[in-house]
């Protein structure tokens, strides 16, 4: 994920357009807030930050995982949180 926060000389730019595009084209989630957002509904900015990590991206979930991955992956996940 990429996260932009801009000012008002940003809005309606060409450039900013073709560098999402070619961003999103490589993978990236590209998120823009204005800068007044963040400064005065910072909630607001981190609950759709929060929110977008946790939706899972719509490639993974036409991938199906070889047998036993998902399992492999859960002990993996889980014996690094207990070295944490």
């Amino acid at each position: 994920m990429i996260i932009e926060i801009d000012g008002g000389q940003h809005n309606e730019n060409e450039y900013d357009k073709e560098r999402t595009n070619y961003l999103e084209n490589k993978g990236f989630k590209v998120v823009r807030f204005w800068n007044n957002e963040v400064l005065n509904n910072m909630q607001i900015c981190l609950d759709v930050i929060y929110k977008i990590l946790n939706t899972p991206h719509p490639l993974a979930l036409q991938v199906p995982l070889p047998q036993g991955a998902r399992e492999k992956e859960k002990t993996q996940r889980a014996k690094s949180n207990e070295s944490r």
